[in-house]
């Protein structure tokens, strides 16, 4: 999963910081202490971006995202 998320232009360390603020979160780690993501990270992704180039702060964006997995909404994308 690492690999594919920096294929798609996700550094670790922006992964790492969106986990720490709570916009992300591992499913799990490995034996050797690696994150697991489920396959909705890419979405979750895309939308923290678009959302960022649209101007919202990451606060703002953690706390729709707050809202939508309290609600179970899965978020795709922005048009």
């Amino acid at each position: 999963m690492v690999r594919l998320l920096r294929k798609r232009g996700y550094p670790i360390k922006t992964i790492r910081f969106y986990e720490e603020l709570g916009l992300l979160a591992a499913s799990g780690r490995t034996e050797g202490g690696f994150r697991l993501f489920d396959a909705d990270v890419f979405a979750r992704l895309n939308f923290i971006k678009r959302a960022q180039n649209l101007g919202l702060s990451l606060s703002e964006i953690k706390e729709f995202l707050n809202v939508c997995d309290q609600e179970n909404y899965l978020v795709i994308t922005l048009k």
